[in-house]
């Protein structure tokens, strides 16, 4: 780092606050902490790191980090394992920032003028509560894949690389595959977080939703808008196991389960139609309801008759035959021959 960034951080008060979560990645946070030490542009930031009670070798690493860069990094204090939520908002509501910008601990940053870039957008457009960036995809084979939203996503205008913030938050609830940016590809103001953490703390910070990220950009949406920054700032490792892509029927059930629920919460306080919301929770609860009745597992099934009876959505046909054949065994088998039949 130059002499001229290491002074612009000694400052009391940062300008952005990065948090990196982690979780046993003793393998690649020396790499994403690196990434985020490398930016250029003399902004003043600080680094916040969540280490969530890694078994490894992940918080010695760390430790390692801030003992080196005193100045500029805070390893969170040793506590048990809070699971994903609690450890991003521990961080989020310890920050300093104005801003928040943020990467996982198997992530990294590829751009060292995002901050200084991204900062500027948001400085210059008062009325926006965010600002996000193309990401680069990394497979599990090492093949990458650039992705960017213009034009891909009707909410965002390509000739003005701007969003309005309604267009987004409809756009993150009515998501089905991706949602309108990946957070960590973010600059956020954290003060429009923190209003609804006051507010309403269980729209965002709320564990039974299993994730961070839907709630804090419908957050943002709900008050601004969002700027497009055309150039990625992050590559985003897709692993093959992970809490969105995993191989236990179980645990995706749950998952999406527990994605439905967040987006019908956060529908409710946002005061969004549920009727807006029909290709979301079609396609969420045909893919959880096949999931459980292919599963056998009748606490899965149970799981996804309760979420989705809590929606005044019309259940799909598909998703009533499951669950009425898994109510009556003799159905069981004959559904299970037609979706063989159909190779469904």
């Amino acid at each position: 780092m130059s002499q001229q960034i290491f002074s612009a951080m000694n400052s009391e008060s940062p300008l952005v606050s990065v948090l990196i979560i982690t979780y046993n990645q003793e393998d690649t946070i020396a790499c994403a902490i690196d990434s985020v030490l490398e930016q250029k542009g003399g902004i003043p930031y600080e680094i916040i790191i969540g280490d969530d009670a890694s078994t490894d070798r992940t918080r010695q690493i760390c430790l390692g980090y801030a003992v080196r860069y005193p100045d500029i990094i805070r390893l969170m204090p040793e506590a048990p394992n809070k699971g994903l939520v609690d450890n991003y908002f521990d961080c989020l509501e310890t920050a300093r920032g104005k801003y928040i910008a943020d990467c996982a601990g198997d992530d990294h940053w590829c751009d060292p003028d995002k901050l200084a870039s991204m900062t500027g957008m948001l400085e210059n457009n008062p009325d926006a509560t965010v600002a996000y960036s193309d990401t680069i995809v990394r497979w599990p084979d090492g093949t990458e894949e650039f992705s960017s939203d213009t034009g891909k996503r009707p909410f965002c205008l390509p000739e003005t690389l701007r969003a309005e913030g309604k267009d987004v938050l409809s756009a993150v609830l009515n998501s089905v595959n991706a949602l309108p940016y990946v957070l960590s590809s973010a600059v956020y103001r954290r003060d429009a977080v923190m209003k609804i953490l006051r507010e309403r703390s269980d729209i965002v910070r709320n564990r039974q939703f299993g994730i961070e990220d839907v709630p804090v950009i419908a957050a943002l949406a709900s008050q601004g808008a969002a700027l497009h920054y055309p150039v990625p700032t992050l590559v985003y490792e897709q692993r093959q196991e992970s809490v969105s892509n995993s191989a236990s029927p179980a645990k995706m059930v749950n998952f999406y389960a527990r994605s439905l629920e967040c987006t019908r919460q956060l529908a409710e306080y946002y005061k969004v139609p549920q009727q807006t919301l029909k290709e979301n929770f079609d396609a969420k609860s045909r893919y959880i309801a096949g999931m459980a009745f292919n599963s056998g597992n009748e606490a899965a099934m149970t799981l996804v008759s309760d979420t989705l009876g809590r929606w005044n959505l019309r259940l799909p046909f598909s998703v009533r035959l499951h669950m009425l054949a898994f109510r009556f065994a003799p159905l069981r088998g004959f559904v299970a021959a037609l979706k063989r039949l159909l190779g469904r």
